[in-house]
């Protein structure tokens, strides 16, 4: 009887959360356009290494950084066609370049 009774306030333990929660809002701006959104991921952000801002120390892996290191064009190897990466557009050259 005793294992009964366990198991079943743990099981009202466990469900009661799902039922007592009502939805709530995300609390993301639906009302911006998808093409003007920017998401700035930091995957990297529990580590050892937060305040070493050296790029080439070994050790962690900066990705902090990368937003700060990305080119603003690449190149693809295989058909030779310009990425435009952190770019809007190709590169512009003055007259006197």
């Amino acid at each position: 009887m005793a294992r009964k009774f366990v198991f079943l306030f743990l099981l009202l333990l466990v469900l009661a959360p799902v039922a007592v929660v009502s939805a709530q809002p995300s609390g993301l701006p639906v009302d911006v356009p998808r093409e003007e959104l920017f998401v700035a991921d930091q995957i990297y952000r529990f580590s050892g290494g937060i305040g070493n801002y050296n790029l080439w120390a070994s050790g962690d892996t900066p990705h902090r950084h990368a937003l700060m290191m990305e080119t603003l064009w690449l190149r693809d190897m295989e058909t030779g066609e310009r990425i435009n990466d952190a770019a809007d557009a190709g590169p512009v050259y003055n007259e006197d370049f």
